[in-house]
């Protein structure tokens, strides 16, 4: 029997973060899943640390021959059996409710033919240590309103980090993979203008990492993601220039290293 959800999730050099969203995803209460780990040709040792986890979880990974988020994706979703796919960053990480919180909204929507959706992301919260940065906290609040308010317009801004989507509708529309920057969006955006159904959740969240604001600085992170944006709202398809945005590794982050023993942290909202 074909699992309810497939995670899919990209790697390029995450032997940190990887580990961490693992053991959330090894904790949780709903277990009708799969995991799908894509990686991009990880120099570092992302493959090992999740051979790790084989056999506390339902996990493949595949080994992809493009370093590119969005074909990687692309791969992922193509291989998955569950009924939705849910595309997660590896530095994200979830409480163990989040699957459940997910199913329940699903269900719920289903009795309800006018509010049902067909994709969908969630706002996001912050872990302990993004909540003692300010910049953080501006950051992923800012991030939240304009989830919300993009949402309702035929061009939202989505974060790839978190987005779900009915298998069926994957087969039709995909990752656009000769885009640099903003692929997640234009991919939600498309969905939408083929008739789905796209909502924000406002529940479960999950955190968001906030590495790129601490090692890029709050300004110009914020900078190029403004000029990104405003050129996604004029119709840019990104092909040519990723506008200072550029699509990194976890290599390119300076993180503390990660302890296996630790127990789960519960992680509030903002």
């Amino acid at each position: 029997m074909n699992p309810r959800f497939s995670i899919v999730i990209p790697t390029l050099d995450e032997e940190i973060c990887l580990p961490q969203l693992l053991k959330d995803l090894s904790l949780q209460s709903w277990t009708d899943f799969e995991v799908i780990h894509v990686d991009g040709g990880s120099k570092d040792k992302t493959l090992e640390k999740a051979k790790a986890w084989e056999g506390k979880l339902n996990l493949r990974t595949i080994s992809h021959d493009v370093k590119n988020v969005s074909a990687q994706r692309n791969c992922g979703a193509t291989e998955a059996k569950g009924d939705w796919i849910i595309f997660m960053d590896a530095d994200n990480r979830v409480p163990s409710y989040f699957l459940l919180g997910i199913e329940y909204k699903i269900e719920l929507a289903a009795r309800h033919p006018k509010k049902n959706f067909d994709v969908f992301t969630t706002l996001l919260h912050l872990n302990d240590e993004d909540k003692k940065d300010s910049k953080s906290r501006t950051s992923a609040n800012f991030i939240n309103v304009f989830l919300r308010t993009t949402g309702k317009t035929e061009k939202p801004m989505v974060l790839g980090a978190m987005i779900g989507i009915r298998k069926q509708i994957f087969k039709k529309i995909k990752f656009n993979e000769k885009s640099k920057v903003s692929e997640d969006s234009i991919f939600v955006k498309d969905c939408i203008r083929a008739g789905w159904e796209y909502v924000v959740l406002t529940s479960p969240t999950y955190a968001y990492s906030m590495r790129r604001v601490k090692s890029n600085g709050m300004i110009k992170t914020a900078t190029s993601g403004f000029i990104m944006n405003l050129r996604y709202s004029i119709g840019d398809d990104f092909s040519e220039n990723d506008y200072g945005y550029e699509m990194l590794g976890g290599s390119s982050y300076k993180m503390d290293e990660y302890d296996e023993d630790d127990d789960e942290d519960e992680i509030d909202e903002v």
